[in-house]
């Protein structure tokens, strides 16, 4: 019977483990685009790890930027999904602001209002 008490405890304590999530270290803005690089949505996740979308922001549309921007500090790093063009590369940050924010921001024109989670599919 002794020995059963601590190992309860111990299981019991792994078990509720798995429940707890880490705060992100990053806050991300994922930007969407239709095969003409038009801008179809947009995916958000902030430092507090609620998730939100906009627009056509499947998660099978390989046609993606992120922009990362640290929850702590001011710095921002931005990659590629495996369809995005050398010339929407290229140009991405002078098209859009969200290169020189410090925190992900719904893109203005995007078509509906913002929904729960990371993706709209």
């Amino acid at each position: 019977m002794r020995m059963g008490i601590p190992l309860l405890l111990l299981f019991g304590l792994v078990g509720g483990a798995a429940d707890v999530q880490a705060a992100p270290t990053h806050a991300v803005s994922r930007l969407y685009f239709d095969a003409n690089n038009t801008l179809i949505g947009q995916g958000l996740r902030y430092c507090t790890g609620k998730t939100q979308h906009q627009g056509v922001a499947s998660h099978a549309n390989s046609r993606w930027i992120d922009v990362s921007y640290a929850c702590q500090g001011d710095s921002t790093d931005v990659s590629y999904g495996s369809w995005v063009p050398a010339q929407l590369r290229q140009d991405f940050c002078t098209l859009y602001d969200a290169c020189t924010s410090l925190m992900p921001w719904p893109e203005p024109g995007l078509p509906g209002t913002l929904g729960n989670g990371f993706y709209s599919d």
